[in-house]
């Protein structure tokens, strides 16, 4: 007869023959093979690609390998007068922060077509300036547009309530405040609204997961205070990569201490004033080389590479 049993009377499909039976045909012993050790084959040590989280004289490579994992900031031209318009780009997805003066609403898009925008996944309106939402109702008409946000504090003749609001819901865009935006992500970028008095003006801060950062001060002025106010309850605003800075370069535009102690690696300055004496080139003469002036060129600057700057001229006469 047969029984399972351990190795030490040998296998035969799994079952042995009793030792003690007197077989007339008996199973050969059968011992397990002994199985030859597995040579562990060490592979070379190899630092993860990592991006670093520094300011750095970049490379071609360099500057398209952090555009991918980061993002850049695009600082849109004017066609004509006061007003800012800025675009975010990560991973493929963009948003827009201000849509400029209605002059410029031509310029706007064809620069966002140049950079190859076709939807938009969400529009900022940090403030109720005609130079920060004059291309707004424009630019729905030629962008998709996902999510808005619009300052609660608009007067009821705003074109604001009279129109984008409309606008909006009759597009189905979902509609929120900038105060409620405190982690709204675009990629690897995260974005944060922030004010002195906790309503518009806003500025619109941008980190991304390389601590790579980005300040666009929209219509935050030196003349009413803000500029102290946001500074008090956000002191971790130092150092940044890229600064859009306030009020478009007009007379009470971002001051040099604001700038001074923010210490931009590049700051652009938005639409098409000149540069108050007193603020940023007092700030360009004194310290920061690395300024630029966001009129008749788009200006884009890559976190975490700032030092690679792009700068396409447009043309208003030929719209190229």
């Amino acid at each position: 007869y047969a029984e399972e049993v351990t190795n030490d009377y040998g296998y035969l499909g799994g079952y042995a023959y009793d030792p003690y039976y007197q077989d007339p045909y008996p199973v050969p012993s059968y011992s397990e093979p002994e199985t030859p050790s597995e040579t562990i084959r060490e592979e070379p040590e190899t630092e993860p690609e990592t991006l670093p989280a520094v300011k750095l004289k970049g490379s071609d490579e360099n500057l398209k390998k952090t555009a991918d994992i980061s993002g850049k900031v695009h600082v849109l031209s004017m066609s004509s007068g006061r007003g800012e318009a800025v675009l975010l780009e990560s991973g493929g997805r963009y948003a827009l922060i201000d849509t400029g003066n209605t002059e410029s609403s031509l310029a706007i898009r064809e620069q966002m077509w140049d950079l190859g925008v076709t939807e938009i996944d969400f529009l900022i309106l940090s403030d109720d300036d005609p130079g920060l939402i004059g291309g707004t109702t424009y630019l729905m008409d030629n962008f998709r547009i996902n999510k808005l946000y619009v300052p609660d504090n608009s007067s009821g003749d705003s074109e604001i309530n009279t129109a984008i609001i409309p606008k909006a819901q009759e597009e189905n865009i979902t509609i929120a405040d900038p105060s409620d935006i405190a982690s709204e992500t675009l990629g690897r970028m995260t974005l944060s609204a922030i004010s002195g008095s906790n309503k518009a003006p806003y500025g619109i801060c941008i980190v991304d997961d390389y601590d790579n950062s980005a300040f666009i001060a929209g219509n935050i002025s030196s003349a009413d205070g803000d500029e102290i106010k946001i500074l008090k309850q956000y002191p971790q605003l130092a150092d940044i990569d890229v600064l859009a800075a306030g009020h478009y370069g007009e007379g009470d535009a971002s001051s040099f201490a604001f700038v001074q102690y923010l210490n931009p690696g590049c700051c652009v300055v938005p639409g098409t004033q000149l540069v108050n004496e007193d603020s940023l080139t007092g700030t360009r003469s004194e310290k920061h080389n690395n300024i630029f002036y966001a009129s008749g060129m788009t200006v884009s600057a890559v976190l975490g590479d700032v030092l690679n700057i792009e700068c396409r001229t447009y043309s208003t006469d030929t719209g190229e």
